[in-house]
């Protein structure tokens, strides 16, 4: 696996409470040290690059991509973006119906981080199953840093 598409709102930001969510700085430092490449990809509602930038964490991604709305486009531009294919991509966020379903649609090895506001939202149509389920960001870094395909 050589690269991960992240999203930002409850996935590394929590919105309540305007900052980085627990752990979210560390996950990204530990991608980095393991030379995973990094795409951001998420809705720009309340965000844009300089809030990306005022958290201290900009320079960890090799992509950034903010849309209107999110969508299967957004992320196959990551993709070629970070000229990887989708088989060798972690898709990470906390949203079934969002992140993990159009990573698997792409057949990236997605990873659903249940935590906040859209934790009890089970996945309820086959492509938004994620491969790998955890609590948090640590939980996170630890099965993608061990994944065997």
């Amino acid at each position: 696996m050589k690269a991960v598409l992240v999203d930002f709102k409850r996935t590394l930001f929590d919105p309540e409470k305007n900052c980085l969510l627990p752990q979210a700085l560390e996950f990204l430092q530990g991608l980095k040290e393991k030379k995973f490449k990094i795409g951001l990809v998420a809705k720009n509602a309340g965000i844009n690059e300089s809030t990306v930038k005022e958290m201290g964490i900009f320079e960890f991604f090799d992509f950034v991509s903010l849309e209107d709305e999110k969508s299967l486009e957004q992320y196959k531009t990551a993709l070629d973006s970070l000229k990887i294919e989708a088989k060798n991509c972690f898709c990470v966020g906390d949203r079934v119906v969002k992140e993990i379903k159009y990573g698997n649609e792409l057949g990236c090895v997605t990873v659903w981080v249940r935590q906040g506001k859209f934790s009890k939202d089970a996945p309820k149509k086959p492509e938004e199953e994620p491969n790998i389920t955890v609590e948090n960001l640590s939980e996170a870094f630890e099965k993608i840093s061990n994944f065997q395909q």
